[in-house]
Parts: C-alpha cells; sequence; structure tokens
C-alpha cells in the first residue's frame, strides 16, 4: 500500500523560484479513505499546494493572477510569526517579508486579519518557518494539515464571493464530474494568459433542459456553496442552457485536484484517476453522469434502445468508453464492447432486459431520461407490433 499523501507532503523539497517547496503530490499518489460503508464518500488528503503551486509558476512567468484565500489564514499564520520571532527577535516581519517578497505591513495586515492571507505566501512563511526554527518535515506537515482540516471556504479576492471545497468525494460530486466530462467544458486559464487575455475561471455545463440544469446547481450549492449562472444560449446551429460557475478556487480544485483536463477535450476524454480509485457507488454515479450527458435512451420503430457515443480520432474506442463497458459488465450489465458508429464510437443495446439493469444499477437522474426509461420497463414488443400495425393500417 503507497504511504498516505499527507506524510509525503514536504518530502522531497526542490527549489522553486529560489524558494525550498515541495513539488506537487503526483495524482497516482492520492490516496482516499472511506469514511463509512454509508454514505460512500471518499475522504481527500492535504491538496492546498496543489491548489497553490500552479500561481507560483505563473507568476514566475510574469503572469498577473488573482491570489488563492484560505478563509481564517491568520489564526494559523500567528503560530508561525511568532516562533520566527523567538529566533529574530529584531525586524521580525520585515525579515519575514524580504524572504517572501511581500513588505512587513502587508503580513501585519495578515496577522490582525485586516486582510486576508494569500495561501502561497502562507506556505512560503511555513516555508521560511521550517528554515529559521530547523523545523523538520513532520512539523511543516502537521502546520499544513491544521489550515486544511480548518478551512471551510476559499475566495480568490477581487470581490469574489467565497466558495468551500470539498474534502470528501460523494456521489453528488462523481456524478458532477460525469457529466461535466460529457457535456461541460473547463476553460484553460494557460492558453488564455499565452494569448494575453485574461484568465477566465469558467466551468461550464450545457443542456438542452433548463430544470435539469437547476438540479446541478443544487449540486453545486451543496458541494461548493456556488449560485451558479444559468442563462440561455443559441446559434445557426440550435440553442441549448448553459450553467457556468466563475470562481478561481473552484476551477482550481477541478483541474488540480480532481485532474479534470482544461481546454479541446473531444476525442480526448478518459477517466479521472480519483473516479478509478473510488468506491463502486462513486463509480455507479460517475457512470450516471456521463450517460446522462452522451446517452440518448428510448424506442424505436423495433425495438427499445440505449446508446452512449464518444467522437474518436485514433481508430481506437475512446478509453472512457472501454472502462464504462468494463465496470457496467462487472456490475452485471451485460452490455457489449464499444462498436464503430459514424464518426464515433458507441456502446449500444437493444435489450429491454440490459437497459433495464442499466436503469436499476446505474439510474438516471435526467428528468428527460427518466420518462423514457420508465417507457422501456413498461415497453412489450406484442403491443408495440399492434399498435404498429393500427398506425399502419390507418
Amino acid at each position: 500500500m503507497k504511504p498516505s499523501s499527507k506524510s509525503k507532503t514536504f518530502a522531497g523539497l526542490s527549489q522553486i523560484a529560489n524558494l525550498a517547496l515541495p513539488a506537487p503530490t503526483p495524482q497516482s499518489d492520492y490516496k482516499y479513505k472511506k469514511s463509512n460503508s454509508f454514505d460512500n464518500k471518499m475522504i481527500f488528503d492535504n491538496y492546498l499546494l496543489d491548489i497553490a503551486l500552479p500561481d507560483l509558476e505563473n507568476k514566475k512567468a510574469g503572469f498577473k493572477l488573482c491570489d488563492l484565500y484560505p478563509i481564517g489564514a491568520s489564526k494559523h499564520l500567528k503560530p508561525l510569526i511568532y516562533d520566527i520571532k523567538l529566533e529574530i527577535p529584531i525586524n521580525t516581519l520585515k525579515f519575514v517579508g524580504k524572504e517572501i517578497g511581500s513588505d512587513s505591513t502587508t503580513i501585519h495586515c495578515w496577522l490582525t486579519d485586516y486582510n486576508k492571507t494569500p495561501l502561497l505566501k502562507f506556505i512560503q512563511i511555513l516555508d521560511v518557518w521550517r528554515r529559521v526554527c530547523n523545523k523538520s518535515n513532520t512539523d511543516v506537515n502537521r502546520k499544513l494539515n491544521g489550515l486544511f482540516d480548518e478551512t471551510k471556504f476559499f475566495s480568490s479576492g477581487c470581490g469574489s464571493i467565497p466558495v468551500k471545497l470539498p474534502q470528501k468525494m460523494s456521489k453528488d460530486l462523481a456524478y458532477l464530474i460525469g457529466f461535466l466530462l460529457a457535456d461541460g467544458y473547463i476553460k484553460s486559464q494557460t492558453k488564455l494568459l499565452l494569448r494575453g487575455k485574461y484568465p477566465e475561471s469558467s466551468i461550464v455545463f450545457y443542456d438542452n433542459s433548463k430544470k435539469f440544469l437547476q438540479g446541478l446547481n443544487k449540486i453545486m450549492i451543496s458541494e461548493f456553496g456556488a449560485n451558479c449562472n444559468l442563462h440561455y444560449a443559441e446559434d445557426k446551429k440550435g440553442s441549448w442552457y448553459a450553467l457556468r460557475s466563475t470562481s478561481k478556487p473552484i476551477h482550481r480544485f477541478f483541474t488540480e485536484v480532481l485532474k479534470i483536463p482544461s481546454g479541446y477535450k473531444q476525442g480526448h476524454i478518459v477517466v479521472p484517476k480519483i473516479i478509478e480509485d473510488s468506491s463502486t457507488e462513486i463509480q455507479k454515479s460517475f457512470i450516471s453522469g456521463f450517460c446522462d450527458g452522451e446517452g440518448c435512451v428510448g424506442i424505436s420503430t423495433k425495438n427499445p434502445y440505449f446508446e452512449v457515443a464518444q467522437a474518436s480520432y485514433t481508430g481506437k474506442p475512446p478509453q472512457i468508453l472501454e472502462w464504462i463497458s468494463d465496470k457496467l459488465n462487472a456490475f452485471g450489465i451485460n452490455i457489449s464492447k464499444p462498436q464503430i458508429g459514424s464518426n464515433c464510437w458507441r456502446l449500444r443495446t437493444a435489450s429491454q432486459k440490459v437497459i433495464n439493469n442499466y436503469y436499476s444499477i446505474i439510474s438516471s437522474r435526467h428528468n428527460d431520461k427518466i420518462p423514457k426509461f420508465e417507457e422501456v420497463k413498461r415497453f412489450s414488443y406484442a403491443r408495440h407490433r399492434k399498435e404498429r400495425e393500427g398506425d399502419d393500417w390507418a
């Protein structure tokens, strides 16, 4: 069993911008602990470094960005400064400020909570504390974990509304991830910065049903405390609704903790490692979210059908369809391997039994798809044939 990432947080220090800081925790090293078998939640290890360090790289490149702020960090900053003052009693704040590139007045404002403490600056001061006070990696871990355990809300300054970041992987969050990969988009901040544009923090969910997106917004409120903007859009190709979050902390959580890719994703969608490592019930919720976005269900002129499709330009089926196919079969839903279609790969079945098994085991949360699954449950080949023959006769 791999060691917990908490014990590795400050292991293997690397020099970044002349400051001893750890490299971010590799995705494959993330570990989760089941809280209990009833809520099917997986507890995240400390991810503060993961969401903070990209800002350091951006600032090294000369990009000006709003900082991330853990609300209430001053409580954890005061003991660090106190310990440093014991070692450097004269001009303590001036010394610390020189080490982290900030002035003493600014640090004083952080200590009094007049201004919020930037997460990256807190980590830099933590490193100063480690060096000046001769502290161990274990000591640093304890301090950083204390901040993580007690921080409930984050903001990005610039007048932004604080949001909470999950410390557990829940079924609702897994469903949200699945639908995002199917019918969502994360704006790439890096591409915008390289083009000299303002780095938006947009995460968008698309659907034709306003009611469904209102349901997703309820998940965003419960998981992140974020009431997203829901609006109508249209172009020459059609119309749709979009649910949009513009919070930098949420954007950073999806890209750096959940490892969801930003930017263009068609043909490159894979199952996040965080989902592969999660419990069975969480995996089912992820599949439900993805299939609610990319799947369709109904009754044709002859049979019921259920299909999930993905574009692919490699000649091979997308990894996510292969994984879903394997999982569905493991859950007792006997669906075939991905088959090539018209400019896409798809999972498809015309078996009423398979569709009903999917609906019973995986389920759906989409208000437009649930009635269709129910219709398939009531489907009768004999009745359907008579209805068609009656229509033909008429």
